[in-house]
């Protein structure tokens, strides 16, 4: 029998499950497409540290010394649950390439990334972030009502 996970009583995201792809194979079947997933889903912060990197090149911009705001490090909209969040992974590799990252989160006041501790910082909206930022790169469409922008780059 396939594990099964019931959506309706855990109230949560899948989450990234070696076990699930385990116990699939004790049960008789191959999990090929969580294992895709899975792989898909890993590869997916260091394509956006790269979108990111080649939308600051594009400006004649290096990473390095950079100021960059990352809006949620939660790893769902409405929570504050950092765990196997996507964004921690994104801010130390910005990070480590020499950029000055902070984050916006109402729902995550402080957060631990690599070996240092950031706090959040407030933002406005969408809106007002388009048109003060010289560069957006959006990973979630938050912008997407807003229209097309030269500044805008959406995944």
């Amino acid at each position: 029998m396939i594990p099964q996970i019931d959506l309706k009583r855990q109230h949560q995201a899948l989450r990234r499950d070696p076990d699930l792809s385990w116990r699939s194979r004790l049960a008789g079947y191959e999990a090929k497409f969580i294992a895709f997933a899975d792989e898909i889903n890993g590869g997916m912060p260091r394509y956006v540290v790269e979108l990111v990197r080649d939308a600051l090149n594009e400006q004649t911009r290096a990473v390095k010394g950079s100021r960059i705001l990352a809006l949620g490090v939660a790893y769902k909209a409405g929570v504050g649950d950092v765990r196997d969040s996507p964004a921690l992974e994104i801010i130390e590799a910005l990070e480590n390439l020499g950029a000055h990252v902070d984050y916006a989160d109402p729902r995550v006041p402080q957060v631990t990334v690599g070996a240092h501790r950031l706090k959040a910082v407030a933002w406005a909206d969408a809106e007002r972030l388009v048109s003060e930022a010289r560069l957006v790169v959006d990973t979630r469409n938050a912008t997407g009502g807003l229209g097309e922008f030269r500044h805008v780059v959406r995944l």
